[in-house]
C-alpha cells in the first residue's frame, strides 16, 4: 500500500475503528479514508445509536472522501450481485472499490471471492 492511498472502509471497519481497534488504526495509518452512500446509510441506521455516537459517525463521514450513487455503480453492483451472490449493500461497497480503484478494508470475508478487488481483510483486535 502506498503512503497516501485512499482506503474505502467497510461499515464494520468504521465500527471497529470507533471502538479503538488497534488493527484498524494501524491499517489506515495516515491514509485518507473513503465511504460511500451505502456505508453512510448502514452506519446512521445502526440500531444501537445514541446522540454522541451519531455525531462521531457524522464527523467520520464528513471527513472522508464520499462516493455517491451513480449509474456506473448501479450497473457494476448488478453484475457483482449476479456473479458473486452478494447482499445488496456488500455489492455496492465492492462496486465502489472496483469503480474507483480503492483498497477496501473489511473484516467481512465475503469480499475475498471477488478476485479483482483490492482487499485488506483484517481480524479485529477488539470484540
Amino acid at each position: 500500500m502506498n503512503n497516501r492511498e485512499i482506503l474505502l472502509l467497510d461499515t464494520n471497519t468504521i465500527l471497529y475503528l470507533i471502538n479503538g481497534d488497534e488493527n484498524v488504526l494501524q491499517l489506515i495509518d495516515q491514509n485518507p479514508i473513503a465511504v460511500n452512500f451505502i456505508i453512510e446509510i448502514e452506519l446512521l441506521s445502526w440500531p444501537f445509536m445514541n446522540d454522541e455516537l451519531k455525531q462521531i459517525l457524522i464527523n467520520i463521514i464528513k471527513d472522508s472522501r464520499y462516493f455517491d450513487y451513480s449509474f456506473q455503480l448501479k450497473q457494476l453492483t448488478i453484475d457483482l450481485r449476479q456473479k458473486y451472490k452478494l447482499k445488496l449493500g456488500d455489492a455496492f461497497i465492492a462496486a465502489t472499490s472496483l469503480a474507483y480503484d480503492l483498497t477496501l478494508i473489511s473484516a467481512d470475508k465475503v469480499f475475498s471471492k471477488i478476485p479483482a478487488i483490492k482487499l485488506i481483510n483484517f481480524t479485529p483486535s477488539v470484540t
